[in-house]
Formats: C-alpha cells, structure tokens, sequence
C-alpha cells in the first residue's frame, strides 16, 4: 500500500492511496483510490487554509503536477 498527498489547496488537499498485491511474482496495482478532504476550523466550521505543500525532488513535483490538474476538473 502506498499513499501521499498528491495536491494542496487553501482549504483542500487531495490524498492518493495505492493497493499493490504480488501476481507470478510481479507487484500488480489492482485498486487506487482519491480522497478529497477539507480543513475546517472546529469551532466556525469554516474553511481554514492549509500549511503549503513543498516538494523535494522532481517525483514529488510531477506527483504535484498531476494532483493539480485533477483538482482542475473539479472546477469545470
């Protein structure tokens, strides 16, 4: 199982998980799943802004890159 955070927001943040499971001895990823949270200040219950996501290599960023555009349809 992997999973990361694939893109930050103001308020949002798009989380990515990854089921692996070994098939004739070849790692097969036979589900994937996105979640899409929102941070919410406990006593408003208003959208709260989010602490920035960095990234420290270029796997992070394309990772990135890819959340974003899927954030992107969302909006559309």
């Amino acid at each position: 199982m992997e999973g990361f955070v694939s893109w930050v927001g103001r308020s949002s943040q798009h989380i990515s998980m990854d089921l692996y499971q070994e098939v004739e001895g070849r790692r097969v990823n036979f589900l994937s799943a996105r979640f899409v949270t929102v941070s919410q200040d406990p006593i408003t219950g208003r959208a709260t802004p989010n602490m920035p996501l960095i990234t420290t290599d270029p796997e992070q960023e394309e990772i990135v890159r890819r959340g974003r555009g899927i954030s992107l349809l969302h909006f559309v």
